[in-house]
């Protein structure tokens, strides 16, 4: 390629906010089903970095179905 198109590349890149060789932003995040351990009704989605957490989410969160705070497991 000459300079002057590949300078024309990178520009391009650059303008739109995104860097040329880095990685896409939150690509190891996905989204989780966390379920209420007592009623199994209510259902929150939260974001989880796959990476550093293979294993599955447990949090204490608050549940408007049983009006307390109870264990919230990840579903399928």
């Amino acid at each position: 390629m000459s300079e002057s198109i590949l300078f024309v590349i990178i520009g391009k890149m650059l303008r739109k906010g995104g860097k040329c060789m880095a990685n896409k932003k939150g690509e190891n995040r996905r989204l989780v089903d966390l379920k209420c351990t007592v009623c199994e009704k209510h259902k929150v989605r939260k974001e989880k970095n796959v990476k550093n957490t293979p294993e599955r989410m447990e949090l204490s969160m608050y549940c408007p179905e049983c009006r307390k705070h109870t264990l919230h497991k990840e579903s399928k």
